[in-house]
């Protein structure tokens, strides 16, 4: 294969993977389950899944000992981030909201990676990073309702997607920090593991409370776990690990970024959201994500 064909290969295999990441707020709606269950089946489903590849034994016996552990206990943080996700849909039952929202982790990381990296705060982040805070005060302004009070719905579920946009930074930083030198596989395997053992050691809690939980959810449900832990979650992670091999940081960060604008999308023509979305939700949208983008042509400019 020609270094074109490649670069061609690797530019699909990332869009795929960035439109898989899209569809798991869609196939999150569609389970039935909450939040919790989800997570935990999630977690549960796609660490037995790298079990089965022949190829992650090896890089497992490779990886110090030290960022196993670290891996593990964020793995964590990746369950809360996941958690919230899907609180947040489930509270207002609309997957666009919490996707525009979800836009808000540049605005996070303009200030949690100077602080946790020890690296110099960046203007021009921070002052894309309050444009997006302004785009989050027009969707916020979007509220069908009209009631802005923690008792509606949407302003609960706006809540719930900036501190999962919050816990998302938090996890990637610490992957940017130690990902380097280990096998991407078992970095992924590891915080599937070390959330799903976090989740286990809450369950007297869940149960203590009376929420919801179910061992063995329904056939329809079960499939729609399959799916979102192997092809959303390992398959996905897979095809961006591949690509990454032929395109710059960049390309793939520009990618990446459209992940809120496929599922708004889906979840439009799914689901017809549409029908409660209104013009300053569509106004605040366009903001966040056309700050990302900008964010990114700033950051491609320094290093030309």
């Amino acid at each position: 294969m020609t270094d074109t064909n490649k670069k061609t290969q690797a530019f699909i295999y990332m869009h795929i993977a960035t439109f898989l990441f899209g569809m798991t707020a869609i196939i999150g709606k569609l389970i039935s389950l909450n939040e919790f269950n989800l997570v935990w089946h999630r977690m549960l489903i796609a660490s037995l899944a790298f079990l089965l590849i022949p190829s992650f034994w090896k890089n497992l016996k490779l990886i110090y000992r030290k960022h196993l552990y670290i891996f593990l206990a964020n793995g964590i943080i990746v369950a809360l981030h996941w958690v919230t996700f899907y609180g947040s849909i489930k509270v207002n039952n609309n997957a666009s909201l919490t996707l525009a929202c979800f836009g808000t982790v540049s605005l996070f990381a303009a200030f949690l990676e100077p602080m946790i990296l020890k690296t110099k705060f960046k203007q021009s982040e921070i002052i894309l990073g309050f444009a997006v805070l302004l785009g989050l005060g027009f969707i916020a302004f979007a509220n069908p309702e009209k009631d802005f009070s923690l008792h509606s719905n949407y302003i609960i579920a706006i809540i719930l997607a900036l501190i999962s946009s919050f816990f998302a930074v938090i996890f990637t930083v610490i992957n940017k920090k130690y990902i380097e030198d280990n096998n991407p596989l078992v970095v992924t395997w590891a915080q599937m593991t070390g959330g799903f053992i976090f989740l286990t050691l809450l369950l007297p809690l869940v149960f203590h409370f009376n929420i919801s939980f179910q061992f063995t959810p329904n056939f329809y449900d079960t499939i729609l776990l399959v799916i979102i832990a192997i092809i959303c979650t390992n398959m996905a992670f897979s095809l961006e690990v591949e690509s990454l091999k032929q395109m710059s940081a960049f390309t793939s960060n520009l990618i990446l970024n459209l992940e809120p604008i496929y599922g708004i999308i889906v979840a439009i023509i799914i689901f017809n959201e549409n029908e409660f979305l209104n013009f300053w939700f569509y106004v605040g949208t366009v903001i966040i994500t056309s700050s990302i983008f900008i964010h990114a042509f700033f950051n491609k400019r320094k290093h030309l």
